[in-house]
């Protein structure tokens, strides 16, 4: 049942991580975009509990990081504390 979730998640995470880069900049309002990987780590919070929407957290947030080019780090302990 692990490695369904692990893929489940890693699914989701190159869609999300896709559709972040290209798709959500044409939606953006006075240049405010919304983020789709912050708002799956809260989904995935409440469904399936703290320790996942920790761990699911701490992945996205990390790989947010590495997408953006900005401080290592950061965004995976907000997210990792949201979730």
């Amino acid at each position: 049942m692990k490695i369904v979730n692990f893929i489940f998640y890693a699914l989701w995470l190159i869609v999300l991580a896709v559709l972040q880069t290209t798709v959500v900049q044409w939606i953006g309002i006075f240049n405010i975009t919304p983020n789709l990987i912050f708002v799956f780590v809260i989904l995935g919070a409440f469904v399936k509990g703290k320790a996942s929407g920790a761990v699911c957290g701490a992945i996205f947030g990390l790989v947010f990081d590495l997408m953006t080019g900005r401080l290592i780090g950061v965004n995976m302990i907000l997210f990792m504390y949201a979730g």
